[in-house]
């Protein structure tokens, strides 16, 4: 789905800009309030205070609904305008199955941006507008990710290119050694404010692959071996290891692991594996992302 500047869309339907499901007022891209916790210092004066995770984000839209007037009519509003609130009710129906759906939205900066929420209400006030030809309506969004994320996907293909040797931290006998094998490079930029978490696609052959973000050293490594036919996906927003679309392999999460997502502006991922040939690859896909639209 694709949106104009200051529209919406949703389910199927787009509202808002020139669009006869105007909005007049929408509440909630702005950053939320952090999550915060306070905890009483002992035998001393003041607390130990924590505020750093967004809770749900919460979205309120009102606006209006007009249509072209019925022929000698006067007075109420028109079957257009009746079946525009129908298809705006029927987009905004509560899903059986509870899974989130995109609104997508363009602000006066140009970039298409995503929501991933639920509908929770919808209502049609009667006012005056209602006799003078307008229905009135307001509508509720719940967003359990409260990240603002852009709407087209990003992505880097690594592939191995470096030999090597083998990682040892720590000195013979302690820390951690990754052993040898082979991996690349990959550019993940995120163009947003705040971090978002990838998803990885990893190919076969490969043992013991593992991806490691450069600036910090965090990395997730699955202790298994794939065959050359093997697809395993890695998801750290879900925290899911999935192998060929079907199995789970959360089990093969190595101790040390650590879900890293990737901070704004640039980051350089490293991928590493044992037995990887020509063959191997590792497939990173991510979503810029922001606290705030506006």
């Amino acid at each position: 789905m694709t949106v104009q500047s200051w529209e919406f869309g949703f389910n199927g339907l787009i509202f808002g800009g020139d669009r006869a499901i105007s909005v007049e007022t929408v509440d909630g891209l702005s950053e939320p309030p952090v999550r915060d916790s306070v905890g009483l210092k002992l035998a001393d004066h003041g607390a130990l205070v924590s505020a750093k995770y967004m809770p749900e984000r919460r979205i309120v839209f009102s606006g209006s609904i007009t249509g072209a007037p019925i022929s000698g009519g006067a007075g109420a509003p028109s079957t257009q305008a009746h079946a525009y609130a129908v298809a705006l009710a029927e987009a905004l129906v509560p899903r059986p199955d509870g899974l989130p759906l995109p609104l997508v939205f363009r602000m006066g900066d140009g970039i298409e941006r995503v929501v991933y929420c639920l509908p929770t209400r919808i209502a049609f006030p009667v006012d005056i507008g209602y006799g003078l030809g307008s229905i009135q309506w307001m509508a509720e969004f719940l967003a359990g990710d409260a990240r603002i994320y852009e709407w087209k996907q990003r992505g880097t293909l690594i592939t191995p290119g470096l030999s090597l040797s083998g990682l040892d931290f720590g000195g013979p006998g302690s820390g951690l050694d990754f052993g040898g094998g082979s991996g690349g490079f990959g550019s993940a930029p995120n163009i947003g404010t705040i971090s978002t978490l990838p998803l990885a696609t990893i190919q076969g052959p490969a043992t013991n692959p593992m991806l490691q973000k450069a600036s910090t050293g965090e990395f997730v490594k699955v202790n298994l071996s794939l065959a050359g036919s093997d697809s395993l996906v890695i998801d750290f927003n879900a925290r899911t290891i999935v192998l060929n679309g079907a199995a789970s392999r959360y089990y093969a999460l190595d101790p040390g692991s650590t879900w890293f997502g990737l901070d704004p502006g640039a980051n350089t991922l490293q991928f590493f594996a044992d037995g990887a040939t020509s063959m191997t690859s590792v497939t990173v896909t991510w979503q810029s992302a922001w606290a705030a639209a506006i």
